[in-house]
């Protein structure tokens, strides 16, 4: 029992902490907004509805189609030591089609996206430093948004309202985990695969498009909808809006799609790192 106690404050002084320093980083943005001088916008994609759509439905169906038959073949499987990578599969493969999809649309050999995902370019550690950043600016806000969303949640439940409030089931796989190999497997899909092929698609395609088609704000609203409800999970589509509203606004504020994937790459890595601390903390903290 001190264990948990122990670990359950050193997870508390470290969730603290960050959150300190984000709130000091978010002061200090909100000085510099004022006191420097407004970058251009980033252009948008001026594609037409059609082609958007086929885009996406083809991109979706195909990943789909994959993520289907990779489901099908591990069904089979009887041994329990392969069972455990049912899901590290399914996850990466989802996330490898859905990277390859995103990332075909720019061959030049397709005519298909004609603008560069990073109108502003700066070298990797740059672009990682401001990730960082970004992210260390959003653990408040992700943090006040969680500790509103799930109180509401769990008060629906109490008048009578059937709403969910389970974590996502791949994220109780992790914590309940015992094969090293199947959690690296899925660690490499959370933290690279998925800030990779997610924020070329929704940030560098979809929110690009969007800023087309309406205005800024709409569009960094539209798009994080998109993204929260692409998890098919109640518990954490708020914060997982907010936290697509500033992957947006980092990634028009720097206008390099890196900036985005390093900042979404260290909040799944941060998230990974409570659920082993805590296996019972929900996701979206």
């Amino acid at each position: 029992m001190e264990g948990v106690d122990t670990t359950t404050a050193l997870v508390v002084m470290y969730w603290l902490a960050l959150s300190l320093v984000g709130i000091g980083i978010l002061v200090r943005m909100a000085y510099q907004r004022k006191t420097s001088i407004p970058k251009p916008d980033m252009p948008a994609w001026n594609a037409g509805w059609t082609e958007f759509l086929v885009f996406l439905v083809m991109v979706y169906v195909i990943s789909i189609l994959a993520v289907g038959t990779v489901a099908s073949i591990t069904m089979e499987w009887e041994d329990t030591e392969l069972q455990v990578w049912e899901t590290p599969l399914i996850a990466l493969t989802f996330q490898c089609i859905l990277l390859v999809g995103a990332v075909a649309g720019f061959h030049p050999k397709f005519h298909f996206m004609n603008f560069s995902l990073s109108p502003a370019r700066s070298a990797v550690p740059r672009s990682m430093l401001i990730g960082l950043y970004w992210f260390l600016a959003s653990v408040p806000i992700v943090f006040a948004a969680t500790i509103i969303w799930i109180p509401f949640l769990t008060f629906l439940n109490e008048l009578g309202f059937p709403v969910s409030i389970e974590r996502q089931s791949i994220v109780d796989e992790f914590a309940s985990m015992d094969s090293i190999g199947a959690m690296i497997a899925l660690v490499i899909a959370a933290v690279v695969l998925a800030p990779l092929s997610e924020e070329i698609l929704f940030r560098g395609i979809i929110y690009r498009f969007l800023k087309g088609k309406m205005a800024q704000n709409g569009a960094v609203l539209v798009s994080a909808a998109m993204f929260a409800f692409l998890h098919l999970n109640l518990l954490s589509v708020v914060p997982l809006f907010v936290l697509g509203v500033l992957l947006a606004k980092s990634y028009e504020s720097e206008q390099n799609i890196l900036v985005p994937i390093f900042f979404h790459g260290f909040y799944n890595a941060n998230s990974i790192f409570l659920i082993i601390m805590m296996p019972e903390m929900p996701e979206s903290l």
